[in-house]
């Protein structure tokens, strides 16, 4: 399928086309349709929204395509929608139902998980090719469950264990002993838990990315699970001194406040936002070593590699500025939001092969040739790259 890979070398940066105001259009009838027929047009709305980011993400001068049917979208919103509402209601007046429907959850969830990854690929293309997506439904059930509760079983003790709880009374010392050892064992479990976390979110995109295809062409994911140790650590030395920072402007603005005589209510409020950038200081460099140390182990071997350039300062600026001009027009911003921070992600991302991609031929897929219309179409909820 591919030659022998040379010398040349050749970046191939993505480009994003759509405008705010053509997006804005869009978003207005789609919301309005969705309102007026209860959620069912909500399908549509999702295929022409996909449907114009797609077409106007473009890749060597070429757009890529959306190609889902929106009655696909509807039949699967419905069927997930039916097993919520049956979460919901059916304890109350079977209670129980309850455990049962959290243990046929266990399998269930990894399955609409591997559905909704077949759906996104398949129904994606570029030059009349599709991708696909080959994963397993038994690597999902361990990547997707087991390790999850294996991570998060700690930290659900610890939030029923923290101090406000369980109501303690603070002239009996045996109930704050108590507290105290609660606290103690529940840090100790989270603790032991911390370090199954960088392995959770190497082994999710693995798993995502190494069961994707574009035509007969595997990809692969070289990121390590210790360069994910490393980004979990340096994000908590981040949140540690965001901590402090975010309490030491919220002390010092209060303080000011309560010295010409504002209330304690309207002090805490007229402070946020000094505090709020330091919040979105941490999303956006989540953000950003997150998505470069994704993209950057992203390979079609051995030809084809990805280069993700993204900054904590570029991510910030986004998030700061959409989030402002968001509170400020009451969510009439959103529309401009959304592409603002799709050309910013687009604009870092960059393809880079060894020779011209018109050299390089790929062939559709014949498993996804055959099946891509029919086992991933009914299930599409957002979970992708």
């Amino acid at each position: 399928m591919l030659g022998t890979p040379s010398e040349y070398s050749t970046t191939i940066p993505f480009e994003f086309q759509g405008t705010g105001r053509d997006f804005f259009r869009i978003w207005t009838v789609n919301l309005f349709l969705s309102l007026l027929t209860l959620g069912i047009y909500s399908a549509w709305a999702k295929v022409r929204t996909q449907r114009y980011l797609y077409s106007h993400l473009y890749l060597d001068d070429t757009p890529f395509e959306y190609l889902a049917n929106p009655i696909n979208i509807l039949v699967g919103r419905l069927i997930a929608g039916t097993l919520v509402l049956t979460y919901v209601i059916a304890p109350e007046f079977f209670p129980a139902l309850s455990v049962w429907i959290v243990v046929a959850a266990v399998p269930l969830v990894p399955w609409i998980i591997l559905k909704s990854l077949q759906f996104r690929a398949r129904n994606s293309a570029y030059r009349n090719i599709r991708f696909g997506f080959q994963g397993s439904y038994w690597a999902a059930l361990f990547y997707f469950m087991t390790i999850p509760i294996m991570v998060f079983a700690p930290l659900v003790l610890l939030s029923l264990f923290m101090p406000g709880v369980i109501e303690v009374d603070p002239e009996d010392p045996a109930m704050l002993e108590q507290q105290v050892t609660y606290s103690a064992i529940s840090g100790a479990l989270f603790l032991l838990a911390l370090p199954f976390f960088p392995f959770f979110l190497q082994r999710a995109y693995q798993y995502t990315i190494a069961g994707s295809s574009f035509g007969d062409a595997r990809f692969q994911f070289r990121s390590r699970v210790n360069e994910y140790v490393g980004l979990v650590f340096k994000f908590i030395g981040l949140s540690i001194l965001l901590v402090f920072g975010i309490a030491l402007v919220y002390g010092i603005g209060v303080a000011m406040l309560f010295a010409v005589g504002v209330g304690p209510q309207a002090a805490s409020i007229m402070v946020l936002p000094l505090v709020l950038p330091l919040y979105l200081l941490l999303f956006a460099a989540w953000a950003a070593w997150k998505t470069n140390l994704m993209y950057n182990g992203l390979v079609i071997p051995s030809w084809y590699t990805f280069k993700s350039t993204a900054t904590m300062g570029g991510f910030f600026k986004i998030y700061f500025i959409n989030t402002s001009l968001i509170i400020l027009t009451l969510g009439i911003y959103i529309p401009w939001a959304v592409i603002r921070m799709i050309r910013y992600r687009v604009s870092c991302l960059e393809f880079v092969s060894t020779q011209p991609l018109d050299n390089f031929l790929f062939n559709e897929d014949p498993e996804v040739n055959a099946a891509g219309q029919e086992a991933g179409d009914m299930f599409d909820l957002g979970i992708g790259l």
